[in-house]
């Protein structure tokens, strides 16, 4: 058969007892690492949750666009930019009063600064709006000195829900 490899004699092995195995020779740390930051002496700060944060992140305002200042000279006959804001046909009696369109665009100019001209005097400013040249409609208008302050100003005033169409027109009624 098959032989069996024979015991180790126990009582001819030596072995070093463990009291006797030297400690390994890693150094220890001493210094505060990464993993175990240092414990501070100071006690913990606890901000009630209710507390404001002590500084605000600043708030940026943008500002409404202004609007372009208006013309306050124009001439008889002369030929200016403007915004046209509406037009009615009143019938013999009637005022500007009771043309709804009118006081809201008169209303809306003054709103933003403006003083508006009322008035049938504004050649252009009826046609802007849909009427014919022979019309007799009262339109409410503002000048301005070039046309991109008109242009500017409709578009500021389309911004609020006003309708405004700039417009060259001719002054008259003036002298």
């Amino acid at each position: 058969g098959v032989t069996e490899p024979p015991e180790p004699d126990v009582s001819t092995t030596t072995s070093t007892p463990i009291a006797e195995i030297p400690e390994p020779t890693v150094p220890l740390v001493t210094e505060p690492s990464v993993i175990d930051p240092p414990v501070s002496a100071q006690p913990a700060t606890t901000v009630p949750v209710s507390a404001p944060p002590t500084s605000l992140p600043p708030t940026t305002t943008v500002a409404a666009p202004a609007f372009p200042p208006e013309f306050t000279a124009p001439t008889q006959g002369g030929f200016t930019w403007a915004v046209a804001l509406a037009g009615a046909e009143l019938d013999a009696g009637q005022s500007v009063s009771d043309a709804p369109a009118l006081v809201e665009a008169q209303n809306a100019a003054a709103s933003v600064g403006y003083t508006p001209n009322t008035s049938d005097c504004d050649a252009g400013a009826r046609e802007a709006l849909g009427f014919s040249s022979d019309s007799s409609a009262i339109t409410v208008t503002v000048y301005f000195n070039s046309e991109a302050d008109a242009r500017s100003a409709a578009a500021l005033f389309a911004q609020q829900g006003v309708d405004a169409v700039a417009v060259e027109v001719q002054t008259f009624c003036l002298d």
